[in-house]
């Protein structure tokens, strides 16, 4: 019988969630006629593909999509059940 080495865990991942203010219920403040929450979630889009382009070890998470809305309570909930360690919160005003 050889000697068996155990497998290493799976490297732990540091994960950000970010969360786009605004939603299809709560459009935020307009600005030449784009709600506040379009302008967030692009951004939150661009900050999530600029991170995971220069990082590749680190994993976002966006708390909403285009046609969703979001409760806070939910969002909070999803936070804690991924492991979240870095959560941001974008507004534009």
């Amino acid at each position: 019988s050889g000697v068996q080495v155990p497998l290493a865990p799976p490297p732990v991942r540091f994960t950000i969630m970010i969360d786009p203010q605004g939603d299809m219920r709560h459009p935020g403040r307009t600005l030449d006629g784009t709600d506040e929450e379009t302008v967030t979630l692009d951004i939150a889009q661009q900050l999530k593909k600029a991170i995971e382009e220069h990082n590749p070890d680190i994993r976002v998470l966006i708390t909403r999509d285009d046609a969703e809305s979001k409760d806070p309570l939910q969002v909070a909930s999803r936070a804690n059940t991924s492991g979240v360690d870095l959560f941001i919160t974008l507004s534009c005003y």
